[in-house]
């Protein structure tokens, strides 16, 4: 129990730390991108207002329109102050045509010209807008920033003025940076699911160690409270036994001690059973035993108080099987929950047990015609010392334990228990457990 509220304040603490992470990463690379071409961004554009008024002219004038895909001769008329840098990293322009075809450019890859041409072929770079492009030339990558301004005459465009600059390597560094501080991230992300979890660890420790005494202490108060209820119970049945001369009302008291007595008994017992339940050397005594027995000797057992109630009660149970269990505690968690069907279901109701099968899988469904359960309390009635009704369980002497033990033994034999039911109409309570052995082929 407290390994598993460890493990969960564990996974809760690392999913924080995941997503405190995640935030500071994406940030990171938010503002590292930002820092890092926003240079590069600037430098754009101011190639591209210097190359619109250079070159603006010339499409309005019609002069420079040689073929398709054509680089025009007098590149070099003018000095191009980006010389001193190498191609591509420099910053490029490109002078196209209404038609998008290339008319100058400054000494750009002519393949990586046609392939940004084909690109704005069917749209005018707008004003201002930046586009990330990635082309790839051999076996590389190249990542660009292009932009450009487009040139109008009149209402009709004239062509347009697209520059762009490389950044991979700018890109190149930005990966490494984020790849860094991812990796930096996961051994951080370990090392802090260490620490919390050896930190929860330490910090379940008082609470287990006063978790203990309050079990060894229920297990003791268990233990000297059978003696005296015993006692109790023994003296009172002598006195009944000889009292035949006391008055009706000595002979009720007489009664109800006997009766109280009987249920603190009950209670008793079943925190004992919780007690050892709880602590880590409990262990179940599985043995082999014919299934179809047990519930023989459950309805027999039932079937006196089922007429004293007027329930009929009808137990389907022909299954031939055998089963690998505790079978102190087997019989213990049939007999709590159709105890539980008895006490709940009025004069004239039915209470049924259905028992199915299949493979090594053993279901028990006990239906009832009770008062039911109200569908916002179905997760609560297997809780310790559970009250969905004070006055309802004081009248049938129940402390609220049965359903924990039966949980309990449930899931002591790898199986589950749940329940349907609705409000006035009954419930059904259903036990899965791997629990039958399977038969051999002779």
């Amino acid at each position: 129990m407290f390994a598993r509220t460890s493990s969960r304040l564990t996974l809760f603490f690392a999913v924080m730390m995941i997503v405190f992470l995640l935030c500071i990463n994406a940030a990171s690379y938010l503002l590292l991108s930002s820092l890092i071409y926003k240079d590069q961004q600037l430098k754009l554009k101011s190639v591209v207002e210097v190359e619109f008024k250079e070159h603006g002219r010339e499409l309005l004038d019609g002069r420079n329109r040689p073929g398709r895909g054509e680089i025009a001769g007098d590149n070099r008329m003018k000095p191009d102050p980006y010389r001193d840098v190498a191609v591509p990293l420099r910053p490029f322009y490109m002078v196209l045509d209404s038609n998008g075809r290339l008319i100058r450019s400054n000494e750009i890859d002519p393949a990586l010209a046609q392939e940004i041409c084909d690109k704005f072929e069917q749209s005018v770079p707008l004003n201002e807008e930046i586009v990330h492009q990635v082309l790839t030339t051999g076996e590389h990558k190249m990542h660009l920033f292009l932009s450009g301004r487009a040139v109008f005459q009149g209402n009709e465009p004239a062509g347009s003025i697209v520059a762009g600059i490389d950044v991979s390597e700018q890109h190149r560094l930005l990966e490494q940076v984020i790849w860094t501080q991812v990796i930096i991230s996961i051994l951080f992300l370990l090392v802090s699911i260490g620490f919390g979890y050896m930190m929860s660890r330490r910090a379940m420790k008082p609470i287990m160690q006063s978790f203990a005494k309050q079990q060894q202490f229920t297990a003791d108060a268990s233990h000297e409270l059978r003696t005296p209820l015993s006692v109790l119970h023994s003296s009172i049945e002598v006195l009944e036994s000889e009292g035949e001369m006391l008055p009706p009302f000595s002979k009720q008291v007489l009664q109800d001690m006997k009766e109280e007595v009987k249920r603190m008994t009950g209670l008793v017992s079943d925190l004992l059973t919780l007690a050892r339940a709880d602590a880590p050397a409990m262990k179940l005594s599985f043995i082999d035993f014919a299934l179809d027995e047990e519930f023989d000797r459950l309805h027999r057992n039932f079937a006196p108080i089922a007429i004293q109630r007027h329930i009929q009660m009808v137990v389907h149970a022909d299954t031939h099987a055998i089963v690998h269990a505790d079978q102190e505690r087997f019989r213990q968690l049939l007999v709590i929950l159709l105890d539980n069907a008895m006490q709940y279901t009025a004069e004239g109701g039915n209470v049924e047990v259905q028992v199915d099968v299949r493979g090594s899988l053993l279901t028990v469904q006990i239906r009832d015609t009770g008062i039911g359960i109200p569908e916002d309390k179905l997760l609560e009635v297997f809780e310790r010392f559970n009250r969905l009704d004070e006055s309802r369980n004081r009248t049938h002497g129940h402390a609220g334990l049965g359903l924990s033990i039966a949980k309990w033994i449930a899931e002591a034999h790898r199986g589950t228990i749940k329940v349907d039911s609705k409000l006035g109409e009954g419930s059904n309570f259903i036990v899965t457990l791997p629990i039958v052995v399977p038969k051999l082929k002779g």
